[in-house]
């Protein structure tokens, strides 16, 4: 899954940072990369430099996801100056709510480590990742004062194919957002990714 410019760094079985040591994230119009593409990249405009400010996506992809699909989401931070942190999901913290709490402890501590603990986020979550991310959640509900700077670096969320908490539901899912209006994030001309 690498891409020139991008090193990764496994951090777990189940986490994978990848840092994006590209030179510029906005690259010219005439480049192969092409023009950003959307001004997530401005939450820093230093953002392939190694600084604790640069901004860091965490995505949590859906069960059994192949790295090439997950590449192609993992490009378009790239292109955009972010560093990727990846954290897959397995059904037994699903299915066993406690394994997954403890997973989501292990997660919050790995995104409070020092390598992470100042740098802006955003998450994007597929599927069961948004299971994975709401037992983050659970954690600092209960520790708001722990988790306060935490909070505040989260930039954003996307969320894409959730599944809804059942073993019914999880075959058919959910969708909805109709009529959501999302300004300034969706580049001119482009109907899907």
């Amino acid at each position: 899954m690498l891409f020139r410019g991008i090193t990764a760094h496994r951090i777990s079985k189940t986490i994978v940072f990848y840092l994006n040591e590209t030179a510029s994230p906005n690259p010219s119009p005439g480049s192969p990369i092409g023009p950003p593409l959307s001004p997530l990249s401005a939450l820093n405009d230093a953002a392939c430099t190694p600084t604790p400010t640069k901004p860091l996506l965490l995505m949590l992809p859906w069960l059994g996801s192949r790295p090439q699909a997950v590449a192609k989401y993992c490009e378009i931070y790239f292109r955009t100056g972010f560093d990727v942190l990846i954290v897959e999901s397995e059904v037994s913290p699903f299915l066993w709510p406690g394994w997954g709490l403890d997973y989501g402890a292990r997660v919050l501590d790995v995104l409070q480590s020092d390598r992470f603990v100042s740098r802006p986020l955003l998450m994007h979550a597929f599927s069961i990742g948004g299971y994975t991310f709401t037992q983050l959640l659970v954690h600092i509900s209960h520790d708001t004062q722990k988790y306060h700077s935490f909070i505040k670096r989260i930039k954003g969320h996307i969320y894409d194919s959730l599944v809804l908490g059942s073993l019914e539901r999880m075959a058919t899912g959910e969708s909805w957002g109709q009529g959501l209006e999302v300004k300034g994030y969706i580049p001119s001309g482009v109907t899907h990714v």
